[in-house]
């Protein structure tokens, strides 16, 4: 194996406040490799950059989504209330 700087996975996710099932998911996906020497996980330093833009936009879709949700709490919400009103 060419001789390359690596981050080990577990501090990775402890940097990015991810679980390791985040990362485990994306190799089972062919989305990053991981290398693994002495039973423990590694990241290239190669791959650092594509992996961050993931974590990004997987939280950036779980604010989406919880914003969506809230959205429509609200909505249901205020339906309500005007209901409420108009009787």
């Amino acid at each position: 194996m060419k001789n390359e700087n690596m981050i080990s996975a577990a501090e990775f996710c402890e940097c990015h406040h991810i679980e390791i099932s985040f990362i485990d998911s994306l190799k089972e996906t062919g989305l990053i490799e991981i290398a693994t020497i002495e039973e423990t996980s590694y990241i290239r330093e190669s791959q650092l950059n594509d992996l961050e833009k993931i974590v990004r936009l997987y939280y950036d879709l779980i604010l989406i989504l919880r914003a969506s949700r809230l959205s429509s709490i609200f909505c249901s919400a205020w339906r309500t209330c005007s209901m409420r009103l108009h009787c």
